[in-house]
């Protein structure tokens, strides 16, 4: 080691630590410091501030960084088998598909991930669906033809990798939060005259993306405040258990889903209160 040169700790992500980060990134998210497919830099700050605070672990942006770009993948990977299982049986208890062990068998020997979403679903799916709603889309080499997808690795300074996972992303996908406000129009020489065509379907992409997220975020948004009118019709006044606990349960689709497929209004009330109780025991 260089003389002078302070070593940065050594990340240890065991399941309290990856809870506290889910937990603050799904609060930096609603606050609004991820405009992109990431934090903000204020987002980070905040992140590297509560999590010192919380867990006494002091790590700097590059490791938090490192962190959400692993959890993103392995969350996409949840999502993928979910979509998969369309059809098949969900035991909403334990938050796991129920399959014949033929179909796991197929699907584990397409991807062995896949074995650990067998007997358990991924944990802090609550914060992660929250992280990474409407950001996971793959490059945009996967739908422009002509665009060759190439890969390099994160940096970020010095030992930021060290006994970590070594995460890699598109270069597509680094640019495309940029690529709305500069990089589109710089993509290919000045010097040729005319827009290029790859630039045109480019800026297509981006109009239909923004559109799209805006339609779903909307959509998403009136299905919660219609939940949660029925919630307080069905006896979970503001202010109570019940409906502190509505708000953090339908941020989640699968619980959107459960809460509308009790007939009851006690029976709405009930299982309400029975998550908060459950939460507040943990």
């Amino acid at each position: 080691m260089e003389k002078g040169k302070v070593k940065t700790p050594k990340a240890v992500w065991d399941a309290y630590a990856t809870k506290i980060f889910c937990q603050i990134c799904k609060e930096e998210t609603l606050a609004g410091n991820r405009p992109g497919t990431t934090l903000s830099s204020i987002g980070y700050k905040n992140l590297e501030e509560k999590n010192f605070a919380i867990t006494k672990r002091h790590y700097p942006h590059g490791k938090l960084k490192n962190k959400w770009d692993t959890l993103k993948p392995q969350y996409n990977l949840w999502l993928d088998l979910k979509r998969a299982a369309t059809g098949l049986g969900f035991d909403v208890t334990k938050g796991i598909i129920t399959a014949s062990d033929e179909w796991w068998e197929d699907k584990i020997a397409q991807n062995k991930k896949y074995a650990a979403f067998r007997e358990a679903p991924m944990d802090n799916l609550d914060e992660l669906e929250v992280m990474f709603q409407n950001i996971n889309v793959t490059g945009l080499s996967s739908v422009i033809p002509g665009v060759q997808k190439t890969t390099a690795p994160i940096d970020v300074g010095d030992d930021s990798n060290e006994n970590e996972e070594n995460i890699h992303i598109s270069h597509d996908a680094k640019k495309e939060g940029k690529r709305k406000a500069r990089d589109v129009d710089h993509t290919f020489s000045p010097k040729k005259k005319g827009r290029n065509p790859m630039v045109k379907q480019v800026s297509r992409l981006i109009d239909v993306l923004t559109t799209s997220k805006s339609k779903h975020e909307q959509k998403v948004e009136d299905d919660i405040i219609e939940l949660m009118d029925q919630a307080v019709n069905a006896g979970a006044s503001e202010g109570s258990d019940e409906h502190f606990m509505a708000t953090q349960l339908f941020v989640k689709r699968e619980n959107r889903a459960v809460f509308r497929s009790i007939k009851t209004n006690e029976g709405k009330v009930a299982w309400l209160k029975r998550m908060y109780e459950e939460r507040k025991n943990k």
